[in-house]
Formats: C-alpha cells, sequence, structure tokens
C-alpha cells in the first residue's frame, strides 16, 4: 500500500505523513456508513505508481482524494459495497494494486461524492482444476501471489508486465495487458477464461465455456473495459505446467540492422521462445549503466 511503499522514497525535507493525511480534507460522506473515511485510509487509496503521483506525494500536492474507501473481502461485499455507493449517488472509482500508471486513481472534480471500492481483500486462490488447467483467483490477487499459489501446483499462469509485483489478475484484464513472456504465454486476452462481475444492475458472469461459435464472446466485452461494466471480483486463468528449465540469453549486435534481422528471423522460425526483446543502443546504454 502507499502508506508502507511511499514512506521510504519521500525523502528529507518531504511533508510528514500526518501533514499530508490532513490535507485530505473532510469526506462528503457521513462516517456512519459502510465505507471507511479515515483520512488515512483514503490517502493510501489515492495514487498510484506513475512519476506524477510519487512528485504529489513528496511535495505534499494532495489534491482531491476519494471521500471514503470499501474493502470488501467477497463477491458479495463488493456487490453491497456497490449498491451502497449507487444509492448515495457516488462516483465509484476501483482499487486493484494500486499501479495508476495511466492515472486512473485521480478523483475529478464533480458535486457527488466519490468512493474507491478496493479488492485487494479478494486475492487468494479460490479453486483450481489440473485437468483442464484453469485456476479462479480474487481479482485483487498481485502476480507475485498468483504465481506462488500455482508453484506449489507445479503450474505457472506465465503473465509478467512491467507493474508484475503490483499488479492484479483483475487489472490485468480491465486493462487488457501484455506481459514480458506473453510470445509463449499469450497476452491476457488469451489467458482469460471466465469472470465474475458486480455491476450496477446485478450479477454478470462472463465466459467459462470451451471455444463456440454461437454469438459474441462477453469476454471481450470485459477485457479493457477499465471498469465500465462494473467491478470484476473474480478471474478465472488458463494455466500450464511450469517448464523444466528456462533460460535468458542477452546477445550485443554490432549494430540495429543485424539485431532486426536476427529478432524477425527467430520470431518467423517458430522457435520456441518465450520471450524476444530487441533493445536500442540507448536503451542498452541507459540498462547496463543506469546512473
Amino acid at each position: 500500500m502507499i502508506s508502507i511503499r511511499r514512506a521510504t522514497k519521500v525523502g528529507t525535507g518531504s511533508p510528514s505523513s500526518s501533514s499530508r493525511q490532513e490535507a485530505v480534507g473532510r469526506s462528503r460522506l457521513p462516517e456512519a456508513t459502510a465505507f471507511s473515511t479515515d483520512p488515512a485510509i483514503r490517502l493510501d487509496h489515492a495514487f498510484g505508481q506513475s512519476t506524477p503521483d510519487w512528485i504529489a506525494l513528496r511535495y505534499g500536492r494532495i489534491g482531491r482524494v476519494a471521500d471514503a474507501v470499501a474493502l470488501p473481502a467477497s463477491h458479495a461485499e463488493a456487490a453491497a459495497a456497490l449498491e451502497e455507493a449507487k444509492r448515495r449517488g457516488a462516483i465509484v472509482i476501483p482499487y486493484g494494486g494500486g499501479t495508476s500508471v495511466v492515472g486512473h486513481l485521480r478523483v475529478p472534480e464533480a458535486d457527488r461524492p466519490v468512493v474507491n471500492i478496493s479488492l485487494e481483500r479478494l486475492a487468494g486462490l479460490q479453486a483450481i482444476d489440473e485437468h483442464d488447467l484453469t485456476a479462479r483467483f480474487g481479482a485483487g490477487a498481485p502476480g507475485p501471489a498468483i504465481e506462488a499459489a500455482l508453484a506449489a501446483h507445479g503450474m505457472t499462469l506465465g503473465h509478467f508486465p512491467q507493474s508484475f509485483e503490483l499488479s492484479t489478475a483483475g487489472g490485468w484484464v480491465v486493462t487488457r495487458s501484455s506481459g514480458q513472456q506473453s510470445l509463449r504465454y499469450g497476452r491476457i486476452e488469451q489467458l482469460f477464461h471466465a469472470g465474475l462481475l458486480a455491476t450496477p444492475r446485478g450479477e454478470l458472469a462472463v465466459g467459462g465455456l470451451p471455444a463456440s461459435s454461437a454469438g459474441p464472446d462477453l469476454r471481450e466485452a470485459v477485457l479493457g473495459s477499465e471498469g465500465r461494466l462494473g467491478l470484476l471480483t473474480e478471474v478465472t486463468l488458463r494455466i500450464r505446467p511450469r517448464a523444466a528449465q528456462e533460460r535468458f540469453h542477452a546477445i550485443f549486435f554490432p549494430d540495429w540492422e543485424s539485431g532486426f534481422a536476427t529478432v524477425r528471423a527467430l520470431a518467423q522460425s517458430g522457435a520456441a521462445l518465450s520471450m524476444l526483446r530487441l533493445a536500442n543502443p540507448v536503451e542498452t546504454r541507459c540498462v547496463r549503466n543506469p546512473s
């Protein structure tokens, strides 16, 4: 959470935690709701991991934050929180792993109250089918927890976006995520098997059946939806046995043209690769000498 990850990075001379909490301001929702209006919790869910977010926190530029935070621990509780927000006329901003590198946690300027519904407590492995190779997780399960749970069964998802440490199964689906090893394991649209959503009009279940040619696939409406349809609370993913061996090689080419030609040849060869990445000279220098 932000209070943990950011506190070590704020630095000398930056506003104290207490002064940042004071800058949060009063909630427009009464305390006697199902939501938490505690300033510390609201601040924890107000910022992501983008550079503008880090700068804002470092220099105390708090601005608008949500009026309250819901922390459901089940699909039923998430649905109840959404219904309560609807009843109070609140704008809902879903909160998954809190990466928010594109600023989706930013609270809009509006007369209506704003509620963050955090899915961080929906983070466990709920079921695994080693026959059909699927696993169901709470949508708030972060990447490392997913891989650790699957490793205990000799399985892997193989989805490793750059935000892997903090991003979640639900976040991957609603942002149509791509992982570092998607060349072998597939992008999230190939891995997303089924989902359960709490919507303003009730429960919506999508997917879960073998491939069919009978009509549209409602999973496509959820993929990349960014929360427009509702709260994705459960995600069933296609998994596979862990590789017996993995090897990663780095090759330096004398020029861009020869590197590009080699990458093209490898991609077209059908070789069993999980990742193939070509860095230009500037990126290579930055990675080798980050200072």
